[in-house]
């Protein structure tokens, strides 16, 4: 494998070297990153990957996709950690190269039609520098060997190499959550420093409107306001971890993805659509006219 790695980086110019090289790092640092991230596969969260691709599709041309995605929210997310974690071993090792290079180019090509597809000008989304850089190290790769050379896998040499890119993928994600806890502590210190500081005033929000918020970790949510007083609740559709939205013409909360209806006069009770319970509500204390978290 190791003979195979050193043909493999000795191939390339200089340049196309850096590149792949620079590739390999960066999605293997992305797999990484999802993997200590203590909200990537926590629904109700707002760095959930369900909350992320439910926001995606209200504006992206394969919505249609996506919204299949978020309905399997949890096995998507651990496919994209271990696909970039593969990738990016397979990128720095050689071996399966032109898949390696095929896959982060498809990965990249589905970011910039979903994560990035909103973001204006176009060049601050940086899926699109991806996609051309896996375009170019892709060709240098056909260039040299113009062929699409299939793995052998009565080779045991070759069989070894994939288990050993697929083991070092799965103890990647392993390892990364064993650090997923530390994270998590460091968001809780955060969350109970803001605490301390008001998040809305009584007098901004009308009766019968409700006003965006953020809960302690960081999730959208909304205050709603009542002659009763004032109510706060999750912005998390309780189906499919979708975001809902107020309507403000029957101040109800609507989900974009399934039709769920909720009435946040009544406990964000369900009114309609396959939601099974209420949105979560957010724990809030009000002092004079300042709303806190509680």
């Amino acid at each position: 494998m190791l003979k195979r790695m050193k043909t493999s980086w000795g191939s390339h110019t200089f340049s196309i070297a850096v590149l792949r090289l620079w590739l390999g790092i960066t999605w293997v640092y992305a797999g990484w990153y999802k993997a200590t991230d203590p909200q990537f596969l926590t629904p109700n969260t707002s760095g959930y990957i369900g909350t992320q691709l439910a926001n995606y599709q209200l504006n992206s041309p394969i919505s249609f996709l996506l919204r299949h995605m978020v309905e399997h929210a949890g096995i998507v997310g651990l496919f994209v950690m271990l696909s970039e974690f593969a990738i990016g071993f397979a990128t720095l090792s050689g071996f399966m190269l032109v898949y390696a290079s095929l896959g982060g180019l498809l990965m990249s090509a589905t970011l910039w039609l979903s994560a990035s597809w909103t973001v204006k000008p176009y060049f601050l989304g940086s899926d699109t520098a991806y996609m051309v850089m896996w375009a170019v190290l892709l060709g240098s790769i056909f260039k040299s060997s113009r062929k699409l050379k299939l793995p052998n896998f009565t080779d045991r040499r070759e069989v070894i190499s994939l288990a050993s890119i697929a083991g070092l993928s799965i103890l990647g994600v392993v390892i990364g959550k064993a650090f997923t806890r530390k994270a998590q502590s460091n968001l809780q210190s955060q969350s109970s420093s803001s605490s301390s500081q008001a998040i809305a005033k009584v007098s901004d929000i009308s009766i019968g409107k409700a006003i965006h918020i953020k809960d302690a970790q960081g999730a959208p949510g909304y205050i709603f306001r009542t002659k009763a007083g004032v109510f706060a609740y999750s912005a998390i559709c309780t189906h499919q971890g979708c975001t809902v939205n107020f309507n403000s013409d029957n101040s109800h909360f609507q989900c974009p993805c399934h039709g769920a209806e909720f009435d946040p006069a009544n406990g964000a009770k369900v009114l309609a659509g396959p939601a099974p319970s209420p949105l979560t509500k957010i724990k809030i204390s009000v002092q004079g006219n300042n709303i806190f978290l509680a």
